[in-house]
């Protein structure tokens, strides 16, 4: 691995009064430097992470997202092993990395800073000259999605939402993933000399939060309109009513993607929203 890659990297993520974190999943070992990254990333032995942007006052405690600071990067995860169990670490370091560096270059996506192999696949990272300050975490999620998905529809892969996620800790170059024996080196397969301009990511995602709002209002609508007094079971036609989409688009809820509960038999669930902004409640 190019000992420059990894502390021009941290040297990028390097902002003003504010500082990058290094650790496990759950842990801060390291508030780290473009000095000290590559001595600090061997000293950590396992799972390395790094995140950017955070508040020099939250210290050694993991980051959340209301700890960031500004924002001057983004990264996709694209887990190929797990949708192409017969592709070695190899045809992901070569085949697989010409693939994604050819299909992006003529598109805006081409702008990527930093291609890292990750044990189990590929991070693309986007670095901004000017750092942003994220406004409305919903919107900046709807818009990270948005461009997911064009991600997606250009490789053909399928990339990972919980990295819409601002304070999202990404795998650190030069350590190990250790999900599996015997651990595989995290390692860069390119770098290049290109921005990303982050500016318009909010903008955009508002945008896709109006369509998805009137989205769904038209599948409601449609629901009551074909709603009939003859009809056997008005349980039926409530029960189909998409109320968790009308839930989030009416009062600027959203579902947290994972605290789900199950009366038993798996087939029912209810979600839980996450109130925000101006429609908290």
């Amino acid at each position: 691995m190019p000992p420059s890659l990894l502390a021009n990297l941290i040297y990028d993520l390097t902002l003003p009064d504010l500082v990058v974190q290094l650790g496990s999943y759950n842990t801060v070992d390291i508030l780290t430097s473009k000095e000290t990254i590559e001595e600090d990333v061997k000293k950590l032995k396992g799972h390395v992470f790094f995140l950017g942007g955070v508040n020099r006052e939250t210290g050694m405690k993991r980051a959340t997202n209301a700890d960031i600071g500004l924002k001057n990067y983004i990264f996709f995860d694209f887990d190929i092993k797990k949708l192409h169990s017969n592709l070695s670490s190899d045809d992901i370091k070569s085949t697989v990395k010409e693939f994604f560096i050819e299909v992006l270059k003529d598109t805006p996506y081409g702008a990527w800073r930093y291609m890292v192999f990750t044990g189990n696949g590929i991070h693309l990272h986007y670095f901004s000259k000017e750092p942003v300050k994220v406004d409305d975490e919903r919107k900046w999620s709807s818009g990270y999605k948005k461009m997911m998905h064009d991600l997606e529809m250009l490789l053909e892969e399928k990339a990972d939402p919980a990295c819409s996620n601002i304070a999202r800790i990404a795998r650190c170059p030069g350590s190990y993933n250790c999900k599996k024996e015997p651990p595989i080196l995290v390692e860069f397969l390119a770098g290049q000399d290109k921005w990303f301009d982050l500016e318009g990511i909010e903008k955009i995602g508002e945008e896709e939060l109006q369509k998805e709002a009137e989205i769904a209002k038209k599948k409601a609508f449609e629901k009551l309109n074909n709603f009939s007094s003859f009809e056997i079971s008005t349980f039926k036609v409530i029960n189909e009513l998409p109320i968790s989409a009308l839930v989030c688009a009416l009062l600027g809820w959203e579902t947290d993607g994972r605290n789900f509960w199950s009366p038993g038999n798996g087939h029912k669930f209810k979600a839980c929203y996450v109130p925000s902004g101006e429609n908290y409640l």
